[in-house]
């Protein structure tokens, strides 16, 4: 059995995290595919694999900001959908944290 980088405890607020991030980048105009590289690269991206607490315990608003340097804008609970590129984030933290892959790319 793998060792996974860190704790079942992190897994579910930083996949419903990844996965506001992912939404919001798009309804911001982001296209998907370019944003899936920027961040798979980033090193938010980074910091998440080597299991960094910071990281694990950031919103989806403070992940975007340090990838892209944005103005935080906050979207309202009625403005997320959870729509496919919600479930693409939150996929790719479920994915990461049980095949504990180092990097996804």
């Amino acid at each position: 059995m793998a060792i996974q980088t860190y704790s079942n405890l992190y897994l579910s607020s930083l996949s419903e995290n990844l996965g506001v991030m992912f939404e919001h980048a798009v309804d911001i105009g982001i296209n998907p595919t370019i944003f899936w590289n920027i961040f798979v690269n980033s090193n938010v991206a980074k910091q998440i694999e080597k299991g960094n607490p910071k990281y694990l315990t950031c919103s989806a608003l403070d992940y975007l900001n340090e990838i892209f340097n944005l103005e935080k804008t906050i979207p309202s609970d009625e403005d997320i959908n959870k729509d496919k590129y919600y479930w693409a984030g939150w996929a790719l933290a479920q994915f990461q944290h049980k095949k504990d892959i180092p990097s996804i790319r």
